[in-house]
């Protein structure tokens, strides 16, 4: 058969299209002619057969989330009255971006304290100093040198502990001065990502209980998938994920299997898998719905579209293309994943051929009409 289809169409080589009426008494039953109206008329479209990783696949629901290290819920280290908010959900923010400004008397009573406490250290440093320098020399006793040790020691606890404090409410105690008290302080945003919640009114208090903003960073994001029982055991780290949002269930996304829950969920009778999402997608958000398949194994194979496929009774062909000579060829057809399907023991010979994607059925219509 098929070398009969290779000798017709050396003897068109030099032609743009094959007159049907020269070749039609060298076709066999495999084959059919057709002109170039016809052609356009059954919308027939040429590709090739490519090798595609398929596989069989586990299909399941979940949801984009986003690790515990990428959201921040941000609040104020000390109570205050909120003096500025500067964002709002949707903005953008760097770590280390001022995002709201606090005010409070506290602030200011809080760097009084921590001069005044400083100052005390020194002085009771220098008596600590004096007083064990005169226990040497049998002067004064040793109780007084050891109740100067005392209060040295308590007032130096005091000063670390509020310089500590200072420090968690972002002011510098290093550089604080008598003369540069600050009356507001400044929070700032912990992680970068997104503003996906705002709870900010100007002067409104805000204690540390209370979330200011939430900060969301959409850069890595994972998703949460749940497997049912019988199908766990298939599922291994490493795996390849296809998953669409039920938003958008035009758009395929990429995820790897990263970690494979270890408790059965009895409610829903499913295992929890966590897959790490490819970098890059910047239409995905936290919370969305998915649809998703675990791909099984990774092994490419030679396919092609579905609709390139004809199927009768139990027999599956494609059609090759050469000029405007299609020829009918028998294939053996193996897995399907989603649009494509995978084409067993496939001879070397048809591999870079021309192969009809589209209008199968009009091209095996003419032919069984002839």
């Amino acid at each position: 058969m098929f070398i009969v289809f290779i000798s017709l169409v050396t003897g068109c080589k030099n032609k743009n299209l094959v007159d049907p009426e020269d070749v039609s008494s060298a076709l066999n039953e495999n084959m059919v002619v057709l002109s170039q109206d016809q052609i356009k008329l059954a919308k027939i479209s040429i590709g090739k057969i490519e090798k595609r990783v398929l596989s069989e696949t586990v299909e399941c629901n979940g949801t984009i989330e986003s690790p515990p290290g990428s959201v921040a819920m941000v609040s104020a280290p000390m109570g205050g009255f909120i003096r500025n908010a500067y964002f709002i959900p949707g903005n953008y923010v760097a770590k280390g971006t001022v995002i709201a400004t606090l005010e409070h008397p506290d602030y200011i009573r809080l760097q009084q304290e921590y001069l005044e406490t400083k100052n005390q250290l020194e002085l009771y440093q220098q008596e600590f100093k004096r007083q064990g320098e005169l226990t040497v020399e049998n002067a004064s006793s040793i109780k007084k040198m050891q109740q100067a040790q005392a209060d040295y020691r308590m007032t130096e606890v005091h000063y670390l502990s509020l310089k500590a404090q200072l420090k968690l409410i972002g002011i510098n105690p290093d550089s604080l001065q008598i003369d540069g008290i600050k009356t507001t302080i400044q929070i700032k945003a912990p992680i970068s990502g997104a503003i996906s919640r705002v709870n900010a009114t100007i002067g409104k208090f805000s204690d540390p209980n209370d979330m200011i903003y939430e900060i969301v960073n959409n850069h890595d994001l994972h998703l949460h998938l749940e497997i049912f029982e019988k199908d766990i055991q298939k599922i291994k780290k490493g795996l390849h994920v296809n998953f669409w949002p039920t938003s958008d269930p035009g758009q395929t996304y990429s995820a790897k299997v990263s970690s494979i829950g270890q408790k059965l969920d009895e409610e829903s009778n499913t295992f929890s898998i966590h897959s790490h999402i490819k970098s890059g997608y910047d239409q995905l958000k936290t919370g969305m719905h998915v649809y998703a398949e675990i791909l099984l194994s990774q092994d490419s194979a030679y396919s092609l579209p579905l609709d390139a496929i004809l199927t009768s009774g139990n027999h599956n062909f494609i059609f090759i293309s050469e000029d405007s000579v299609f020829t009918r060829y028998e294939i053996k057809p193996g897995i399907k994943q989603s649009d494509f399907i995978e084409l067993i023991n496939l001879p070397d010979s048809i591999i870079d051929k021309d192969v009809v994607i589209s209008g199968s059925y009009y091209l095996n219509a003419e032919m069984e009409a002839e």
